[in-house]
């Protein structure tokens, strides 16, 4: 969700909105004539801060396609209705939606984005926080009303199917001289996954009640792709999180691993231990949630390295096409190409260190 931390919005060049969408916009109190500024720096929709008479909001209009049926729009609105019952105020309001023109109004955070140097252990403690605020009320009505989050797995070997399919869609990446660089780093990520697969395979092999299924009680409501590079640092040094496009009920191992995978503001591995403890006092067995966390954690240092290489994909240039994200495509792409090399450097250092 593409807030005042991803760039200094710039006048937007038209505001012709459909007629859904200005209806939104003036039922919530702002006529054709409010200040509609144009966000950048969002990869799934255009964003925009939409202001009138000292009230601002921020406008979000969700991609969508045949190809891609996960109805962003409604996931996050629900979630943050959710979020907003139980009082939590780390991250925007909910104020109005249009499901059927996937549009959504929420409130405007005015921040700046977090980096990696900046985080602290008191960062990440809110961060657990706001996880066990979430699963306080796990029993409401509301609560249950919620989706399973996407991609959300419950089974070692599910979570293993969902990052291989993944990698084999990588396969329908073209690679031409405009990618000189590309083709490397796929053949080494597909090397690393075949194994680090097998590796995974064999252990629940040897080990099968780690591929039981997660049960009702231990699922936790997760915001999904959560980490600081969804965050906003306030001038007050609050942290807001934001974007809840994929949240829903999830295994704990997937909230975890993607807290500390996700590449784009990593979070160091001092913090690893405290807040994996405060995600799994949610659970029945914290022994052996860890133990699967262990199992999962290289399978999903390689997910996020196929979410970033999405960049390559045509779904993910039909998305940067929606959401106008085209300025900077070569330094961006060489970006994503960057941080898989780092996350494939990283993998290949663990594994030799398992070997001596």
């Amino acid at each position: 969700m593409p807030h005042a931390n991803d760039s200094v919005p710039k006048q937007a060049s038209e505001t012709a909105f459909d007629a859904d969408v200005w209806q939104l916009l003036e039922q919530a109190g702002f006529p054709k004539c409010a200040d509609v500024q144009t966000l950048t720096g969002g990869a799934n929709n255009r964003a925009y801060r939409v202001s009138h008479d000292g009230c601002v909001v921020l406008l979000k209009l969700y991609f969508h396609h045949p190809d891609d049926p996960r109805d962003r729009c409604r996931t996050e609105f629900a979630f943050s209705e959710f979020a907003a019952t139980l009082g939590l105020t780390c991250m925007p309001r909910p104020l109005a939606v249009d499901h059927p023109c996937h549009a959504a109004l929420f409130e405007f955070i005015e921040g700046l984005p977090i980096s990696k140097d900046e985080l602290t252990a008191g960062h990440v403690a809110d961060a657990a926080k706001f996880i066990q605020q979430l699963n306080a009320s796990r029993s409401d009505a509301f609560a249950h009303s919620l989706p399973t989050a996407s991609e959300a797995c419950f089974r070692i070997s599910d979570h293993v199917d969902c990052v291989n399919v993944r990698v084999q869609r990588l396969n329908q990446v073209p690679v031409d001289a405009s990618t000189p660089n590309l083709q490397p780093v796929l053949s080494q990520l597909f090397e690393s996954w075949t194994r680090i697969r097998a590796d995974i395979l064999a252990t629940v092999k040897r080990h099968p009640h780690l591929d039981e299924t997660v049960a009702s009680q231990d699922r936790v409501i997760s915001p999904s792709d959560f980490g600081f590079h969804n965050a906003i640092r306030q001038a007050s040094g609050e942290i807001k999180f934001i974007d809840f496009e994929y949240a829903g009920w999830d295994d704990p191992a997937k909230l975890i691993c993607d807290f500390f995978e996700q590449p784009k503001v990593s979070v160091p591995a001092t913090y690893r231990d405290a807040f994996t403890s405060s995600v799994l006092e949610l659970t029945s067995n914290a022994d052996w949630h860890i133990r699967r966390i262990e199992v999962l954690r290289d399978a999903y240092a390689v997910k996020w390295c196929c979410i970033l290489l999405n960049e390559f994909l045509p779904t993910g240039r039909m998305r940067r096409s929606f959401s106008r994200r085209q300025s900077g495509g070569v330094s961006r792409l060489n970006q994503s190409l960057g941080l898989v090399n780092q996350k494939l450097e990283q993998l290949a250092k663990m594994q030799q260190r398992r070997i001596l």
